[in-house]
């Protein structure tokens, strides 16, 4: 390796830490085995990283009502990277946006093992590995605090421990899933297999053990999210270094989850901030009907719904939110049936959400804020059945 290509390869190597290759790469690159590895576009400067929401129901919703628990998919590369959490009916919405995955995403996190959060997580996880096995694939990987573990272990799943995925193994633990445990300790959890995409868990404020994150691209913060919890200043400050911030809250606080009063003051006590350039969503509120008023909102937020999807990081965007009907490709952002692939259409989105979320947020009747994809559906009421899984499932070819 000489002239311009030792050139390129040299820069590549001492570049910031967060955008210089792994060392592995770099060696090779310098000894002229990984030459090639120059020469592929940079996913810095074509990546993408989104979210798009699944629902914001609180712990009844997903039962009494059409709308799923409080969900999201972080999608990277136009494809779903980590599912957060598997509350009631979560599975039903997931398939309905991404048709063309029926199996699990090889990533999910769960903040914490209430039904609206978990509750899926058992049969899923059996019927997956079932097909995993049969497919000589790599198992799902959970991510999760270490408490949080040991009671979706012990309690969660205790009920499927009897069931076979084959004719001599048992669903233990072990088997279902590789467990990661997350650490507010040890810093940085990476999502992929370049590093470029980091998660470093908080916990949340909860009677029962809850972890939200922070989610890093290289070493900027995109996305904070705060999982079920109280009123937290400190957590808050914490997140509010991203430049996208979820927040759990609702009309009527408590202990477990933080008011839309408190949120909202908190807000305007940031307002005079020149740092505080962050938009913040309100989130895990319940039904579109649950949702707070939009004059009643502070300058930087804005209310999530179902279906919403919001770019974290691009080259040619800055975040903003699209309320994708149910029928959205989850490949590509769209408005009017066009992808979004430059600012223009960005522009797009942004004029569209503004339109979208007053008419969402002034709904009176019963139908869903996204539209026909959910007023037409029958109600969720849960998990589905997963009767005789000891004798039945592990013949079961998918």
């Amino acid at each position: 390796m000489y002239g311009a290509e030792m050139r390129c390869a040299v820069e590549r190597c001492i570049d910031d830490e967060g955008r210089r290759p792994r060392m592995a790469v770099v060696l090779e690159i310098l000894q002229g085995i990984t030459s090639s590895e120059i020469a592929k576009p940079d996913p810095v400067t074509t990546a993408t990283v989104e979210l798009l929401c699944l629902g914001t129901g609180t712990g009844t919703t997903g039962i009494f009502t059409s709308q799923a628990s409080s969900a999201f998919v972080i999608i990277y590369q136009g494809q779903p990277l980590l599912l957060v959490d598997l509350g009631y009916g979560v599975w039903r919405q997931y398939k309905d946006y991404f048709p063309e995955h029926n199996r699990l995403p090889d990533k999910i996190f769960i903040t914490h093992n209430h039904g609206d959060h978990a509750a899926e997580l058992p049969p899923l996880l059996i019927k997956d590995a079932v097909r995993r096995r049969n497919a000589s694939e790599p198992k799902v990987t959970v991510y999760c605090g270490q408490d949080v573990e040991d009671r979706l272990k012990q309690y969660r799943l205790h009920e499927i421990y009897q069931a076979q995925l084959d004719e001599t193994t048992l669903a233990t633990p072990a088997e279902l899933a590789d467990w990661k445990v997350c650490s507010e300790k040890f810093g940085k959890v990476y999502l992929d297999t370049q590093r470029y995409i980091g998660m470093k868990v908080h916990r949340s404020k909860h009677s029962e053990p809850s972890y939200g994150f922070t989610l890093y691209w290289h070493n900027e913060a995109i996305l904070g999210f705060t999982s079920d919890s109280g009123f937290d200043e400190s957590l808050y400050n914490t997140l509010h270094q991203s430049r996208t911030v979820l927040i759990d809250s609702r009309h009527n606080g408590s202990a477990e989850h933080a008011s839309f009063q408190e949120l909202f003051e908190y807000e305007k006590s940031r307002s005079g901030d020149r740092k505080n350039d962050c938009t913040v969503y309100v989130y895990g509120y319940g039904t579109s009907q649950d949702a707070p008023s939009r004059d009643s909102l502070p300058a930087n937020v804005s209310v999530l719904l179902p279906g919403d999807r919001i770019p974290l990081w691009s080259p040619k965007s800055i975040p903003a939110v699209t309320h994708d009907q149910q029928t959205v490709s989850a490949k590509a952002m769209l408005v009017h049936g066009q992808e979004v692939t430059d600012n223009a259409g960005y522009a797009m989105l942004n004029a569209d959400t503004l339109r979208r979320n007053a008419e969402c947020l002034d709904v009176t009747s019963s139908t869903s804020a996204t539209g026909e994809g959910l007023s037409g559906r029958p109600d969720v009421i849960g998990s589905a059945p997963y009767a005789d899984l000891d004798t039945q499932l592990w013949s079961h070819k998918t």
